[in-house]
Order: C-alpha cells, then sequence, then structure tokens
C-alpha cells in the first residue's frame, strides 16, 4: 500500500500508525524493513512510528535470532506486547449477559456471565452494565485499567453512532447503547459497539485467523437463537472490513412453510435456528415420539445438547429435527455461496458439536453448490462457546484502538 501523498498531515500519520500496528499485530513478530516492504512505506516512517510505540509501552523488540555479521547490530524484530493494554469486551443478550476482560492479545484474564431472561431493552442493558462492575471489583480493578471496552448485542447496529437502530423481533428500535452504557458504567473511554454477529468476525480476524484459512473475503454464518451471515473483506493483510449484519435468517428458503416471527412464512429461521429446533424437539416430547429426549430433559428444560445426545443414542426424531435444520442450512450457504463466492465460509454453530453433523452437512452442502463454486471454495469451522460474543466486542474494541493516533 503507498504511502498517502496529500497537505492533510495529521490524517497521513494516522493512517500510516494505523497499518504499521495493523500489520504488526498481524505479522509480528517482523522486522522493520519487511513492514516497510509490506506497506510501501519509506524506512523513515517505519522507524519514526515503532520508536513511539516502543516509548508506549505497545511493542516490544526482540532479536531475529540470526548470527551477527560484524557488521552493525543484529536484525531486530518487533511485536505486540500483549500485558500493556487490558480491554473488556459484553456482549448483552435478552437471556444473559456476558463479560470477559482480555490483554491485547485476546488472552482471557478473567469473565463471568448472568443468565436471567428480559422483556426489555433497559433491563438486558443494566444487567450487562452491572456485570462490569462485578467482574472489575472480582479482579480488583477499576476503570483506569481498562483501555477501550466492547459492548455487542443483536440487532441492525451504526457503529459509527453507538446506535441500535432496530432490533425487529426484540422490538428495540433507535436506542443509543453507546450514551446507555456511559451512563449506566461511568466508563469515560473508549466505547466500541457492534452487532454481536459482526464482533464473532472480529474475534476470529484477531484472535484465530487461522480459520479463515487465507481468506482475503469470507462469509461468517452464526447461528444461534437467530441467523447471521456477514461478509468480511480484505482478511489477508489487514483485520477485515464487515460488510452488513447479513441478516440470512430470514432468507426465505420455503414460501409454504411455517410463519416466522416477521411475519414472512419458511423463513431459514423457522428450520435452522436454534430456537426451532428446540420447538421441534419439544413438540417430539410432548406428542410422546421421543422417549429419549423425554428422559434427558426430565430435570431441566430441552438444551441443544439435549438433543445432540438424543441424536448419538439413536433417537429418529432428533435426527429428523437435525437433519431437517441442516437441509436448509446448506441451502441458504450454497445461496450465499455461489450469489456472493467469498473465498472461505466460516460457520459457528453448535450443531457440529457433534463431529458426524458436519460430514452430513458437507455432503447436503456439495450437492447443493453451482459447478463454479464447487471447485474451490473452503469451508471452515468456530467452535461454539458461550462468551465468544464477549470475546468478539473486546477484539473490537482493540481494533479501534490500534486505529488511535499516537503523539
Amino acid at each position: 500500500m503507498s504511502e498517502i501523498k496529500g497537505n492533510n498531515l495529521p490524517r497521513i500519520k494516522v493512517t500510516n500508525q494505523a497499518l504499521i500496528r495493523e500489520a504488526i499485530y498481524k505479522f509480528g513478530p517482523i522486522s522493520r524493513l519487511d513492514i516497510s516492504k509490506r506497506l510501501d512505506l519509506t524506512f523513515p516512517t517505519i522507524t519514526t512510528n515503532i520508536s513511539l510505540m516502543l516509548e508506549d509501552g505497545l511493542l516490544i523488540e526482540e532479536s531475529d535470532g540470526s548470527p551477527s555479521s560484524g557488521r552493525g547490530r543484529k536484525t531486530m524484530l518487533v511485536d505486540i506486547n500483549p500485558s500493556s493494554r487490558l480491554f473488556m469486551g459484553v456482549e448483552m443478550r435478552r437471556h444473559a449477559s456476558y463479560a470477559v476482560i482480555v490483554d491485547l492479545k485476546g488472552n482471557v484474564i478473567a469473565k463471568k456471565s448472568v443468565k436471567t431472561f428480559h422483556d426489555d431493552y433497559e433491563g438486558s442493558l443494566k444487567e450487562a452494565c452491572d456485570l462490569t462492575s462485578t467482574l472489575l471489583e472480582e479482579c480488583s480493578m477499576t476503570w483506569e485499567d481498562i483501555t477501550g471496552l466492547g459492548f455487542c448485542l443483536p440487532g441492525i447496529i451504526d457503529s459509527k453512532k453507538g446506535v441500535l437502530e432496530i432490533h425487529p423481533r426484540f422490538k428495540w428500535k433507535n436506542k443509543n447503547t453507546r450514551e446507555d452504557v456511559i451512563k449506566a458504567t461511568g466508563y469515560s473511554g473508549m466505547i466500541s459497539i457492534v452487532n454481536n454477529t459482526c464482533a464473532r468476525v472480529y474475534r476470529s480476524s484477531l484472535f484465530e485467523n487461522s480459520v479463515f484459512k487465507g481468506a482475503d473475503h469470507a462469509a461468517y454464518m452464526y447461528l444461534g437463537t437467530g441467523i447471521k451471515c456477514p461478509l468480511v473483506f480484505s482478511l489477508r493483510n489487514h483485520f477485515g472490513t464487515i460488510v452488513g449484519e447479513g441478516e440470512v435468517g430470514h432468507m426465505v428458503v420455503n414460501p409454504i412453510g411455517p410463519e416466522c416471527e416477521c411475519g414472512n412464512h419458511g423463513c431459514l429461521e423457522s428450520y435452522s435456528s436454534e430456537n426451532a429446533i428446540l420447538r421441534e424437539a419439544e413438540r417430539a416430547v410432548k406428542e410422546g415420539r421421543s422417549p429419549i429426549l423425554a428422559s434427558l430433559s426430565a430435570s431441566h428444560p430441552l438444551t441443544i445438547s439435549d438433543v445432540l445426545n438424543a441424536m448419538e443414542m439413536g433417537d429418529e426424531e432428533s435426527d429428523r429435527i437435525i437433519r431437517e435444520a441442516l437441509e436448509y442450512l446448506s441451502l441458504a450457504i450454497a445461496n450465499v455461496n455461489n450469489f456472493v463466492k467469498p473465498d472461505c465460509v466460516v460457520v459457528e454453530c453448535r450443531i457440529f458439536e457433534r463431529e458426524e453433523n458436519k460430514k452430513i452437512f458437507e455432503e447436503l452442502l456439495e450437492n447443493k453448490l453451482s459447478w463454479n463454486s464447487i471447485l474451490d471454495y473452503d469451508l471452515s469451522y468456530v467452535k461454539s462457546d458461550e462468551f465468544n460474543g464477549a470475546l468478539g466486542a473486546s477484539a473490537a474494541a482493540i481494533r479501534d484502538n490500534l486505529q488511535l493516533f499516537m503523539e
């Protein structure tokens, strides 16, 4: 990338610093010369900016291990100093809140969750913000120890304004989440507000980039209570730029199918979401078609793990329910892949905790891909974890922090 020309020197400095920090974060330990070549920036520009970052403590420096030629100093490599900054990430859901404190490389220092169902935005937000205070207290920390706060939640988010524009299912609309978080926590640092699926993309991009298999652009399918599939570009050399929240859950896959919460019929969420799977499983128990599921859920409400366990135990109803979910999920991913043709499709879904389901899914998917998509598509899986959203929120905060200008 060429050095930016023009008369706006502050903007040039901000951009160059961000590019350098991004390159070091993704490719460190790395030499100054390699950064210069990779970014097509002058060596003095690289050296000046790295000196600032070393003084600030953001970077650490080490020898590349090669023997000295006797002419000058050894080649020194620079890398991000993980312990130089701490970040908090929070995921706010209607049924639960999750919070983590991580270092600059996403290593978890502490985490905590609270699982209470709330009908309203205000109750969910209060629980999530109260959780941040509890976590700080348990770690003997204050907000002064936190460099940036990432906060994610479902719905269509304007990240620049920090506003939840709408969540159709919950009827939440025009909520100034950034201001609400500031009021509830008193935190005065940088706050990043992102959609909870986009947050998961950032988690993978910064902390687990190998899942993209070297792709430059990818589709990230997240299946939970809803289904999203945002697209992400410029991954190979950058953190990635996300395009939209990818509201594929309301893709109509069967026009004469069951009515969805959105009012349409036969939406993908009506077949493949966790809610849809559990509804079908509960119906099977109620109608006496699955003694195994009835036994597994005798002491608690049915869970996805129960359905997967029943499938493993040979339960025909659980097998039917999961296979139908995979059938429609494969149709949706094939449609995305055939239309957009990303380098890689990444899937995060608890159904795939059972390895056999991956094989079933991949066979279904291959049968639906067009001839030009099947030749070179890559499929990758992210291990589901209830803290992935909160980790993603912290990754969004780290990403935003690395864009800041350093004096």
